[in-house]
């Protein structure tokens, strides 16, 4: 959460009904770093990475395809 915070992508508050604890929101407005990472163009580092370059438009269907049916909560239970 620090990390998320010093980036500006977090905003953190304490709470007021428990001053023990501390309220995380999502940040009001894009640090410019959060600008930058949001505006990254994938292209590059998958033509880089990938064997076959000429596969980009195929590994990129596939990745719309699997967010298309991977929920947030997807990485979680990986684990499992």
């Amino acid at each position: 959460m620090a990390r998320l915070r010093e980036a500006g992508a977090v905003e953190t508050h304490t709470d007021p009904a428990d001053r023990r604890r501390t309220l995380i929101s999502p940040a009001r407005t894009a640090s410019p770093r959060v600008a930058e990472v949001r505006s990254a163009d994938i292209d590059g580092v998958l033509t880089r990475v990938l064997e076959d370059p000429e596969r980009l438009d195929e590994v990129k269907a596939a990745l719309r395809v699997l967010a298309e049916h991977l929920g947030p909560s997807a990485l979680t239970r990986l684990g499992d």
